[in-house]
């Protein structure tokens, strides 16, 4: 695993299981609502405060993972959410990276 280099829309690279680097952007639930947002924000010099949301895709990343105020950890491929904004990480159980020490997707 190593950071990602400046001005690029992802945070760290991976290679898992000998598949090549994946570019993996990494997000943060500060909730207990278990939904994850997955945009971004981008220059728009008519947005607000000259920003507006933006969405990733696959030309951007490989991975989002999602991390929980638990330590629960999901990496979720960008094929399965790309186009959204927020997911609910409950319907992406599947995802979830075992032996973390969160307590999985029950909540939400």
């Amino acid at each position: 695993m190593s950071f990602a280099p400046e001005g690029v829309a992802y945070d760290l690279i991976g290679d898992f299981l000998g598949r090549g680097p994946k570019r993996i952007q990494a997000k943060t639930v500060m909730s207990g609502s278990w939904y994850c947002g997955i945009s971004r924000k981008e220059y728009c010099k008519t947005g607000t405060g000259g920003h507006r949301r933006a969405l990733y895709t696959a030309d951007d990343i490989d991975y989002f993972a999602c991390v929980t105020l638990d330590r629960s950890i999901f990496l979720i491929p960008i094929a399965a959410v790309e186009g959204r904004t927020t997911i609910a990480l409950r319907r992406f159980a599947a995802f979830q990276i075992p032996g973390g020490d969160g307590g999985g997707a029950q909540r939400g």
